[in-house]
């Protein structure tokens, strides 16, 4: 760790002992392991987790609680998550609309948390994920997690979904080659013309 880094660093661990509040969208559907990941693991599309953003309505979201009862525990700092690589915000984000302000709650989140953690005079921190694969322009291929990996998912979002059947026509007898990482590894090629 260099030095730049270690003093970044150094306000949280002067403070110990805090907590992580990993939170979102994600929520809805997570069970067992999968959490945050389910729309990886399980290849959810925008299409059908779009009933979750519709569903969103936390109505036992209470950070003023949270933040008491932290204080109580003798925490000194939390962390939420403002956005998941699902691309959620729960946030009044102005580059999006797949955010808790559009949902039935119909609220800034983050803010709420902030002032009600800081009321208590514990340190705020957030969670900010970069990958977004909800945006349009967040490239599928190339990423091993993302949830239109595959090469039929792929296929799929650019409506030539025809392609996978004439793959098969047209290879009959003809050895396929889907070498490399992410949508073009013969695992998910496989996968993908299996379901096609």
């Amino acid at each position: 760790m260099d030095l730049e880094r270690i003093k970044r660093a150094k306000p949280l661990m002067d403070r110990r002992f805090g907590m992580f509040i990993h939170w979102g969208l994600y929520a809805i559907p997570a069970r067992d392991s999968r959490s945050e990941w389910i729309r990886s693991v399980d290849m959810v599309t925008d299409e059908e987790y779009q009933r979750y953003f519709d569903a969103f309505n936390p109505q036992d979201y209470d950070p003023k609680a949270w933040a008491r009862l932290a204080k109580k525990a003798g925490m000194k700092y939390a962390v939420l998550t403002t956005k998941h690589h699902d691309g959620f915000c729960l946030f009044d984000s102005k580059y999006t609309d797949f955010k808790s302000t559009n949902t039935k709650i119909g609220r800034d989140l983050v803010k709420e948390y902030v002032e009600a953690f800081r009321s208590e005079g514990i340190m705020v921190g957030l969670y900010y994920s970069l990958l977004d694969w909800h945006h349009p322009d967040y490239p599928a291929y190339g990423d091993a997690h993302h949830p239109m990996r595959t090469i039929a998912a792929f296929i799929d979002s650019y409506g030539l979904a025809e392609l996978v059947p004439a793959i098969r026509i047209f290879s009959s007898g003809i050895p396929l080659n889907f070498s490399g990482r992410g949508i073009f590894s013969s695992r998910a090629a496989k996968r993908s013309l299996k379901r096609s």
